[in-house]
């Protein structure tokens, strides 16, 4: 035997018992055969391949560069070390070692193999996917580099190619589980659940022994919706193996998807009786009390966890999670950075900091978080898109857009990017380029429900209704329980205002999901809306009982008493949230205003202020502060407030429609129509803007256009529009179209009570305008029943209980209203006196002289004929009486005494001179200007002068003697002075006065009687207006007016101004000439037109700047005074 023939037997001994499995018995051999023949390479070679079966690397090492030091291009040598220096992470001298192999041998299965598998763990996939196809296209028949190639396709993203190749593999031989559980896996990993099912199925079936195979079966079926089969697959398992752990996790995760949390914790708790410190039950249990809303309970077994795993990250960050939805935010962000210091890369453990920093408001740090966990993982999108959302409430939607940009960069056609890049074109107002955002997710993903969600709200807010309730209800046919599309459907239902449907869908999104207690917040938002009080409130209680932190039903909460008028318990209940959660800028909002409802106005100030420096372009807090500065006649300010919410809410139709609305007060007509005409090019079709229009053209008194506006947004709207409709019915009861109006209101689209209690208060109106007050005090009181907080209401109740002599009704009314409104009020300037305003003054007019009330109460329950003889006698023995005449006129109304027909010929020459006068102190101001050209314009052979001071005083010198002048220079207000001028005109020249703030629409010879020698109109107040008159020389009534006006500027009288000189008194001079029974006919010659009658012909009250400044009369007789300092 030579030297070598013992190695040699050593060696052929090794083989022999590696054969049998024992590598340790052959390892000894192996190396036995090295001691006695140190140059054999192939004993060192195969000591080398012993010792990495047995993972003795260094070992394994040492025994191939042996191998290698003896023969250098010994191929199983190099493959040996090219393996061996994988396992100690030498990737790249693993490759080189394959390498070698393949340049000494091309095509070598082996060490393609084996440097696919270096490659791949250098992350240069492409080069790995080639290694594995050479290495299975020298060797056919091996399945593993198929197996490798088939990974390497999935990795990269070529999932179909993957598949294939597995498909071709399994082709090869069907029943081989092993290749089977791998494509399985893979079709699961690449979505085609169906195939995945069968392939999943098949293998349950070869090998029915194998548990695995069906609880991953389970799983699948889990992922897939296909609950009930999930639970039957793991149930069966569990009574073969009833203590099988995974068995019981994988039917706890199915019975929690099922929303069965007590059969999910039983599951669970079952697996801590085998396992008492098995983390993950004792994960899942914490998560099935966060699903129930019961975060201390989760706390408690996320905390447990901890204490079994301390290092066990995922349990960390529940602990994390857990703290920050119980709102303890301090001990939240103090265990995030606790984490951070053991992972400081970890990227969930940055956007936990960054949720728990922005709930808590550090919104700043919160960003700078979410930007951490952006450069954390390069390739990873959310912190980017956390780093978008939290930029857009800081109100940078620019930044916002690049940071979602930076997230498709990193994650092309991501959905949440995609979402939230529509959320940022939204606020800059590219609504078009956000809409292609959403639908390009759902081109790519048309099951993605949030990205339909998103769309639906994207049109909602574009008031493309049907489409959005047409995507909802696509999803909802495929889905029918899903809770947050039949909730969003129920937003659409309810802006149409078909709010049975929207409560269906409401109760419906609460079924589905019961375990989400909030759901019942939007049941609770429409039965407060149709009345329900009580239901209403009993539901927030039951979301409270569970969740007492819940914000958006304390804010709910709040709102349900607000809408009680229970306004100080509805700012406790604003109060409590902030208290919860001080920097709940939404809550500050809502408290603003009912500290504005409690006549506080500057405390609602600074609660917005508030607001506005925790997220600084907050739309509602931006748009309050807008109203109060409107309010406070300071429309400069609000322009500015208005602008300001629209830079950073372009699709906010409230911030352009404020903005016109601030241009207007600011004279500023022709910018205003302009703002509303962009908002629509911007925005589309809004009914609101349509109405913001009918608005401003009913305030310019141009019905015709106002109405033209009105039948077209009709005409375009899917759905009645309840605002469009309101003002369709205030225009044709303002424009005397009372038959019309009577016919819409029979026709009111309705939905809540506060709709409701606006069809009543239009319908009051209307009757009130035809003076039919029993009906109108009715439905007033129908409106306050349905809505208490309409100041509006309340006021008109006050006039109408005033003019059917029900002083006590009247004044409790006015009291209501001055409650309601006493912060406008304030804002305005105005008392909070219940004298101090026109029903006021009126209120203690008829309270002044209790005999004559009474007389002529008594007189008001006589039937109407039998009443005229009585109220002339009362008006002799109380001629400074005003309200047995403002009676007297409202009787002659209800009689029909005042619609007189002409007594001659139309085509005669009109009685009254074709003369127009007008008066301003000075120099009209521009829109006044504007306003006297139209009677001008329309009037072209009319003789038309107006007068200032100085030229009045000029015309009274040359036409009266020293009373007349006297009183007129004794006048303290120039409204004064013009209502002693007009009478002192029309008595001396007759012809036409029109006050400066009225706008002519027709021709006068179009509604003027040729035979009248007056016209004038009666007012809401029963009494004789004096804007417009028109009159022949010498009129008696008009006589008689001048020379009580003359009467008390000489006993220097103090009344309001209505009273001594305006409209009050020329009733008082109305009524005592027709209750001297002359001049015989007055009556037949007088044209008294209803106010709706004047109203079609002449635009009276227009708005004009003045009337917001102290120069107008009315600030003036109404200012606070003790009160000012107030609020």
């Amino acid at each position: 035997m030579n030297d070598g023939q013992p190695a040699k037997m050593l060696i052929e001994q090794g083989r022999r018992i590696r054969a049998t499995g024992d590598r340790r018995a052959s390892l000894a051999a192996f190396l036995s055969a090295t001691k006695s023949d140190p140059s054999n390479v192939i004993a060192t070679v195969e000591s080398g391949y012993d010792h990495l079966h047995l993972a003795q690397i260094p070992q394994a090492r040492s025994m191939f560069e042996r191998s290698l030091a003896l023969d250098p291009d010994n191929k199983p040598a190099l493959i040996g070390l090219g393996h061996t220096l994988r396992h100690l992470g030498e990737f790249e001298g693993a490759a080189q070692s394959f390498q070698r192999v393949l340049q000494l041998e091309p095509g070598h299965a082996g060490a393609n193999e084996g440097l696919g598998y270096a490659l791949k763990s250098l992350s240069r996939n492409e080069d790995a996917l080639a290694a594995f196809q050479a290495a299975a296209r020298t060797n056919p028949r091996d399945t593993r580099p198929h197996i490798e190639v088939a990974r390497m396709l999935r990795d990269l993203g070529r999932n179909e190619e993957a598949v294939t190749a597995l498909r071709d593999i399994v082709a090869q031989d069907p029943n081989n589980t092993a290749h089977l559980l791998t494509l399985a896996r893979l079709l699961r990993q690449t979505g085609s659940a169906v195939e995945a099912l069968d392939t999943f199925r098949k293998l349950a079936e070869l090998d029915s022994a194998n548990l695995g195979f069906r609880i991953e079966l389970g799983h699948l079926l889990r992922e897939t919706d296909l609950i009930d089969e999930a639970s039957k697959v793991l149930e069966k398992v569990l009574q073969e193996a009833p203590l099988n752990i995974s068995a019981l996790n994988a039917l706890g995760w199915t019975h929690r998807k099922a929303n069965s949390l007590e059969a999910a914790q039983v599951c669970f708790e079952r697996i801590l009786e085998i396992e008492p410190t098995n983390i993950g039950a004792l994960h899942a249990l914490g998560l099935v009390e966060r699903q129930r809303g019961s975060h201390e309970n989760a706390l408690v077994l996320f905390t447990r966890a901890k204490e079994v795993s301390p290092k066990a990250f995922h349990i960390r960050l529940e602990v994390c999670h857990c703290l920050r939805n119980l709102k303890r935010f301090g001990d939240a962000i103090a265990e995030f950075r606790e984490v951070l210091r053991e992972w400081p890369r970890s990227r969930e453990a940055h956007l936990g900091l960054g949720y728990a920093m922005r709930d808590s408001g550090k919104v700043e740090q919160a960003l700078d978080a979410f930007d951490e966990a952006a450069c954390d993982d390069p390739s990873h999108p959310n912190g980017l898109i956390e780093a978008g959302h939290t930029l857009l409430r800081l109100g940078r939607p620019a930044e916002a857009e690049q940071r979602f940009r930076g997230a498709l960069d990193r994650s092309p056609g991501n959905a949440a990017a995609l979402v939230g890049l529509s959320y940022a074109l939204r606020r800059l107002g590219c609504a078009g380029e956000a809409e292609e955002a959403l639908r390009k997710v759902l081109r790519g993903q048309p099951g993605n429900h949030g990205a339909r969600i998103a769309l639906a709200h994207l049109l909602e807010a574009g008031c493309r209704l049907e489409e959005a309730a047409e995507l909802l209800l696509e999803l909802i046919s495929r889905q029918p329980e899903h809770a947050d599309g039949l909730a969003a459907l129920g937003n659409i239902r309810r802006r149409q205002g078909d709010r049975k449907q929207a409560l269906a869908f409401f109760r419906r999104a609460s079924k589905a999901d019961p375990t989400n207690i909030s759901r019942l917040t939007d049941i609770a938002i429409e039965l407060r809306d149709v009345g329900r009080f009580e239901d209403a409130e009993m539901l927030l209680d039951k979301v409270l009982a569970v969740s007492r932190a819940d914000a958006r039903a304390l804010l709910q909460r709040g709102q349900l008493l607000r809408r009680q008028e229970r306004r100080s318990e509805a700012l406790a209940a604003f109060s409590e949230l902030l208290r919860l959660d001080p920097n709940s800028t939404q809550a500050m909002v809502e408290a603003a205003a009912e500290e504005r409802a409690l006549g506080r106005p500057n405390v609602a100030r600074q609660w917005l202020d508030k607001a506005l420096d925790i997220e600084v372009d907050h739309l509602d807090a931006l748009l309050a502060l807008a109203d109060i500065a409107l309010q406070s006649d300071d429309a400069d300010t609000a322009l500015a407030l208005y602008r300001r919410a629209g830079k950073t809410h372009p699709t906010s139709v409230w911030a352009r429609l404020g903005e016109a609305r601030a241009c207007f007060e600011l004279g500023e007509r022709d910018r205003a129509f302009q703002v509303v005409t962009e908002a629509r090019e911007c925005l589309g079709l809004h009914p609101e803007i349509a109405g913001v229009e009918v608005e401003l053209l009913r305030h310019m008194r141009d019905w015709t256009r106002a109405q033209e506006v009105l039948d077209d947004a009709l005409a375009e709207a899917s759905r009645p529009n309840f605002w469009l409709w309101s003002h369709k019915v205030q225009i044709a009861t303002m424009t005397g179209q009372y038959d019309a109006a009577a016919r819409l209101l029979q026709q009111a689209p309705a939905s809540d009570t506060v709709a409701e209690a606006r069809v009543a208060l239009l319908g009051g109106q209307l009757a009130e305008a035809q003076f039919r007050y029993e009906e109108a005090i009715s439905l007033y009181q129908q409106s306050i029943r349905l809505n208490s907080g309409d100041a509006w209401s309340h006021f008109e109740l006050a006039r109408a209980a005033l003019m059917n002599l029900d002083v006590d009704a009247a004044r409790a009314a006015l009291g209501a209203f001055i409650q309601v409104s006493q912060s406008s009020l304030l804002l305005r300037g105005q008392s909070l006196s219940p004298s101090q305003n026109h029903v006021g003054q009126l209120l203690d007019e008829f309270l002044l002289d209790s005999e004559a009330l009474a007389t002529l109460r008594h007189i008001r329950l006589r039937p109407l004929d039998s009443q005229f003889e009585p109220l002339r006698e009362l008006i002799k023995q109380y001629p400074d009486y005003t309200p047995a005449a403002i009676i007297a006129a409202i009787a002659l109304r209800q009689t029909g005494q005042f619609q007189q027909e002409a007594t001659v010929e139309s085509s005669l020459k009109r009685a009254i001179p074709s003369t127009i006068a007008q008066f301003w102190d000075v120099t009209p101001p521009e829109d006044v200007r504007n306003l006297m050209k139209s009677w001008q314009e329309l009037h072209p052979t009319y003789q038309w002068k107006c007068f200032d001071d100085q030229k009045a005083f000029a015309f009274l010198n040359e036409h009266y003697g020293r009373e007349i002048v006297d009183a007129y220079f004794r006048a303290p207000f120039p409204a004064q002075k013009a209502d002693i001028f007009r009478l002192a005109f029309l008595v001396a020249r007759g012809g036409i006065y029109a006050d400066a703030d009225d706008r002519c629409l027709v021709p006068v010879d179009s509604f003027i009687r040729p035979d009248a020698t007056l016209v004038v109109h009666q007012e809401n107040y029963g009494s004789i207006g004096n804007n417009f008159i028109a009159a022949t020389p010498e009129h008696p009534v008009l006589a008689r007016a001048l020379e009580l006006a003359a009467a008390a500027m000489r006993r220097g009288d103090r009344d309001l101004i209505w009273l001594s000189t305006g409209p009050g008194l020329l009733t008082r001079a109305f009524a005592q000439e027709w209750a001297a029974q002359r001049p015989v006919g007055l009556l037949r010659r007088t044209q008294v037109m209803n106010l709706g009658e004047l109203q079609r012909s002449v635009g009276i009250h227009c708005p004009v700047r003045y009337k917001s400044t102290e120069l107008h009369w009315s600030r003036s007789a109404f200012a606070k005074k003790a009160l000012r300092r107030r609020g």
